[in-house]
């Protein structure tokens, strides 16, 4: 186009780019490929290291990492520290995994307190709750109560019952744990 006659201010019109770049083409530059210069030294460049030795000792537990570095004088980010530790850490499937404990039905339930603050009205109240986990389906039943102390559990034994009855458990005496509680003297 430009040999034709045609001005370096419509062609960049023409072609929707700007008139450097048609400058750059009439003058007959070739295409360079972007050579990075030298290569930066990272913030973290000093400590890499110490890093790779101190990660698996602390269990790669980055704050603890981030901590220690920052006692040696590290100025970086807890992000480039997360990041340059991430690619330390074994892969999860090689870590040793937990079996899961499998019964058959009726076999095994665990019996259990949680808590939560919850609304009531205008009140925000602590509310416990008795938690029993059946072993073999993970069906779960809940009740709450205002507290843990010992005449709710005296409360709770007849539900134990019929919670035993309906689920079909089978509870025998050397099976029962953590019950120290109810040991009167």
């Amino acid at each position: 186009m430009f040999r034709s006659g045609r001005k370096k201010k419509e062609i960049a019109r023409l072609l929707g780019v700007d008139i450097k770049t048609v400058r750059k083409i009439t003058k007959g530059e070739s295409w360079k490929p972007y050579v990075m210069t030298t290569k930066r030294e990272g913030v973290l460049d000093p400590w890499k290291e110490w890093v790779t030795k101190r990660a698996p000792e602390v269990g790669y537990n980055v704050r603890v990492l981030f901590r220690e570095l920052g006692e040696q004088g590290y100025r970086g980010s807890y992000d480039t520290v997360k990041h340059f530790v991430k690619p330390l850490r074994t892969p999860s499937s090689s870590r040793d995994m937990t079996v899961r404990f499998e019964t058959r039905p009726g076999e095994q339930a665990q019996v259990d307190w949680g808590s939560s603050q919850v609304w009531l009205g205008e009140e925000r109240v602590r509310v416990r709750f008795f938690v029993m986990t059946l072993g073999y389906s993970r069906r779960m039943f809940v009740k709450a109560y205002p507290n843990e102390r010992l005449g709710i559990i005296f409360i709770l034994f007849p539900l134990l019952g019929t919670l035993l009855t309906r689920y079909s458990l089978v509870v025998e005496p050397e099976h029962i744990s953590e019950f120290r509680v109810f040991v009167i003297k």
